[in-house]
């Protein structure tokens, strides 16, 4: 897992073992299973649990695997959790806790006419075998980069209105890593979840603990903090 990756698991880690989904805590500091909360951990609407994090400047909630997140909305739903906090030097405070549900019923308006198939088309198109990209070879990677977006393009028309975004992961050097990802503005998420009364609102506590929660978690390596605000003193 990158460093990119972990930062979110300290709110992830603290919601499983906080008591709001009972049996959660035994997939506590587990990272390998496809959702973070299986959804048999769900009696009432049968749905995984995808826990995020999520600072108050950013606008833009990445989904993680493209495949695993339409295979998801074509079966079961997914229920997401999102915690939106202020990034300290050594802490995170999160004031604002946000439970939605998508069912398989707002497909369309996330996804449009794009199938599983489709999706899977495409994450063949982007691997290895179809772009090829020798270590360190900047021409080569910018190449990939480019054959990986005009292969991502078919998705994105049949998209159309869906507020759902692909994003083709391409690298180069030690990794060569291959992936498809999708991700979703967060405002245009809860104004879509908001017509439909049972399926989003804002959480006053996680578990037993009321907001805002102080969790230590340093910022992540390639997000800096933002420069301390400066107050002028009256002449």
């Amino acid at each position: 897992m990158s460093t990119s990756q972990k930062h979110g698991n300290t709110f992830e880690n603290f919601y499983k073992i906080s008591g709001d989904i009972p049996g959660a805590e035994k997939f506590a500091g587990i990272n390998h299973t496809a959702h973070d909360i299986p959804a048999d951990l769900d009696p009432e609407f049968g749905m995984p649990t995808s826990v995020k994090a999520i600072r108050s400047e950013k606008a833009v909630l990445c989904m993680a695997d493209a495949k695993r997140f339409v295979k998801s909305m074509d079966e079961t739903g997914l229920r997401l959790v999102v915690g939106v906090h202020e990034q300290g030097i050594k802490t995170k405070t999160f004031h604002t806790v946000l439970k939605m549900r998508l069912h398989p019923g707002h497909y369309k308006w996330l996804l449009g006419d794009v199938t599983l198939a489709d999706v899977e088309a495409v994450r063949a198109q982007i691997s290895l075998a179809h772009i090829p990209v020798e270590d360190l070879d900047e021409t080569g990677f910018a190449a990939g980069k480019d054959a990986a977006q005009k292969a991502v393009e078919s998705l994105r028309e049949k998209r159309g209105d869906g507020i759902v975004q692909f994003n083709p992961k391409i690298g180069n050097g030690a990794s060569k890593e291959r992936r498809l990802q999708v991700s979703v503005s967060l405002p245009a998420l809860w104004k879509e979840l908001e017509k439909a009364k049972d399926s989003a609102r804002l959480q006053e506590h996680v578990g037993a603990m009321d907001l805002p929660l102080l969790l230590v978690s340093k910022p992540r390596w390639d997000a800096p903090l933002p420069a301390p605000r400066t107050t002028r003193k009256a002449a």
